[in-house]
């Protein structure tokens, strides 16, 4: 008599177990004998289990579907907000799930792990007054984290364990009827929970009002900080203030960078490797400059990238690589390294992500002076850089487009190794969602809305503008 594989045998009880989860009836796909088969049928089982469990109903396959396996979507559902709600979409099986339904949603943070919610809502009392809620979203349990009082609190980040928020405090002076410029504080994610910690990042803004030639009293009253997203692992956060435009344009946003008890984590050794050299007068003598840290990309391995800007009025930018001890160690892109015929072709970096094997994928957006963005996409080995030369065969993923028809791109980010989410904004006064698919080559609208207004991914939050 044949004996059947263990293979088989422990597929068999695979299947067996998962059909058992929940009560769930699973429709099984027959088995194919071949091994190479095993894995594509153990991801449609999985599916349609994701499916079930996430309240998006039963999974059904689609005619030809079998191209689609080679890409992961996991981790890779994301938060939008539409009207007065808030939904997730899960790219995978292309269901939306309506998660918070509630009038006067400002904000919102989806947790690392897809499974956390933190938004805010206006409160009535005075003008800006607001407060900041928790949902879990296997549970549906929703807390309030803030009470109504007169303080304002907004702009909520989830650390990545989902135990501590960071977000910003405004107090309300009920005598000069106005909003303070802000705080950026710590709590835990636990109504029950007294702990909440102003963080030292905080600065007085008192000076802005004593220069009204330069900025609006919209302006002078106006939050100047906020929070942008946190690291992998917890212990370091980026943040907004603002500060004085160049040449009298009123006020701006600037990024900066702390760790998670509120102190500078860029030191002199940082701004020290962090230069560039530039001939400002055309004689052939150098200058040194420091880049101004525009954004920060946190890695998995406490290694980050920063993405550079030169100080006004130089134009500049370059992409660097630093390990988890603040060594640069890899320069992706560097303006002033570039031949005088790229001199004028600026790298905006968009996102990246390690791919394994010292491998990443990048995605940037490029352009000459006096032309539109045009987005890329490529992988990079460790120590490669992005060449502007091959970059003229390259064919962008998508394009920013003028003229009759203005579909400026917003909102990018990688949400897998395969697909990128983005929005296009102003055709017909439309707010357009796509998700490109990197394997496929494939641009997919996802919606069209009028009042779609904001996009909120793990490990990305969208919101510096």
């Amino acid at each position: 008599m044949s004996t059947v594989p263990k293979s088989v045998l422990a597929l068999f009880l695979v299947i067996v177990l998962l059909m058992g989860i929940g009560g769930y009836s699973l429709k099984w796909y027959f088995v194919q004998s071949q091994i190479d088969g095993y894995e594509i049928e153990i991801k449609k089982l999985q599916k349609k289990i994701n499916a079930m469990k996430n309240g998006e109903g039963e999974y059904e396959e689609e005619e030809g579907e079998e191209d689609d396996e080679v890409i992961n979507y996991e981790a890779g559902k994301f938060l939008y907000k539409q009207g007065e709600d808030l939904y997730l979409y899960n790219p995978e099986t292309e269901n939306k799930t309506k998660v918070v339904s509630s009038e006067g949603i400002i904000d919102f943070d989806l947790s690392d792990d897809g499974k956390v919610v933190a938004y805010t809502l206006e409160e009535e009392g005075f003008e800006g007054n607001s407060d900041i809620f928790i949902k879990n979203i296997d549970s549906g349990k929703i807390d309030r984290l803030t009470e109504k009082n007169d303080i304002a609190c907004l702009d909520p980040v989830i650390l990545p364990d989902n135990e501590q928020i960071l977000y910003v405090k405004r107090e309300y002076d009920v005598d000069a009827e106005k909003l303070s410029d802000g705080e950026v504080w710590i709590m835990d994610a636990d109504p029950d929970s007294p702990y909440a910690e102003q963080l030292s990042v905080s600065v007085d803004f008192s000076d802005f009002s004593e220069n009204k030639d330069c900025i609006s009293e919209d302006e002078i009253k106006s939050r100047k900080i906020g929070v942008i997203d946190s690291s992998p692992d917890g212990e370091m956060f980026s943040f907004w203030k603002k500060d004085y435009g160049p040449e009298c344009s009123g006020l701006a946003k600037f990024p900066y960078f702390a760790d998670i008890e509120g102190e500078k984590i860029f030191d002199s050794s940082f701004h020290d490797q962090n230069k560039f050299e530039i001939d400002l007068n055309g004689d052939g003598d150098l200058s040194n400059r420091v880049w101004d840290v525009y954004e920060v990309f946190w890695l998995s391995n406490d290694a980050f990238i920063v993405d550079n800007r030169a100080a006004y009025p130089i134009s500049g930018e370059s992409i660097y690589y630093y390990d988890d001890d603040m060594n640069k160690k890899w320069a992706i892109f560097d303006t002033f390294e570039q031949s005088e015929k790229y001199r004028d072709v600026h790298i905006n970096l968009v996102d990246i992500k390690e791919r394994g094997d010292d491998k990443y994928i990048v995605v940037f957006s490029a352009y000459n002076q006096g032309d539109y963005f045009d987005y890329y996409v490529e992988t990079l080995e460790f120590g490669e850089q992005i060449d502007l030369e091959s970059l003229e065969d390259m064919k962008p993923f998508v394009k920013n487009e003028y003229g009759e028809e203005h579909l400026e791109v917003s909102q990018m980010a990688l949400l897998s190794e395969s697909v990128i989410v983005y929005m296009k904004n102003g055709e017909g006064g439309l707010n357009n969602l796509y998700l490109y698919n990197l394997d496929k080559d494939v641009e997919k609208l996802v919606l069209s809305e009028e009042d779609l207004v904001k996009i909120s991914t793990p490990y990305v939050s969208i919101r510096f503008e």
